[in-house]
């Protein structure tokens, strides 16, 4: 992903094939998203579809998910969503579940003085959680 200095003006996605050993790309794109910076998180889903987490700066005040299609080669969106989760820092880290459900690592200013994890769901289209857990470890 490459999120800045490109000479589309877009963020661009460039794939290196597994058939070359990784010598080659097999896609080029720029995608339907602006050029982004280090308040943007990117997780590729099990279908290939790219995950542009919004962590600040969104219009909403909230955490933001957009969903770059790959079966729109990356050229529109499947989902826009302003999540139930407030606008997060590097204090947070970002996965992305198999079922999709979106995973937020507070590692560290949590009220629990743990690390604490915090799962949007995506059946409810990010809007609520499934979990909130402070875990055994430190911040």
């Amino acid at each position: 992903i490459k999120k800045s200095g490109t000479g589309s003006g877009r963020t661009e996605v460039h794939v290196l094939s597994k058939d070359s050993n990784y010598e080659s790309f097999s896609l080029h794109k720029a995608t339907a998203l602006h050029e982004t910076g280090d308040n943007f998180k990117f997780l590729l889903a099990d279908n290939r579809d790219l995950y542009a987490i919004k962590k600040s700066g969104t219009g909403s005040g909230r955490t933001e998910v957009h969903v770059l299609s790959k079966d729109s080669n990356y050229e529109s969106y499947s989902l826009h969503k302003a999540t139930a989760l407030h606008e997060t820092g590097d204090n947070f880290e970002f996965l992305l579940a198999d079922n999709r459900d979106l995973y937020a690592i507070k590692k560290s200013g949590t009220g629990s003085e743990r690390t604490e994890v915090h799962v949007l769901s995506k059946d409810s289209n990010y809007e609520s959680y499934s979990l909130h857990k402070a875990t055994a470890l430190h911040e």
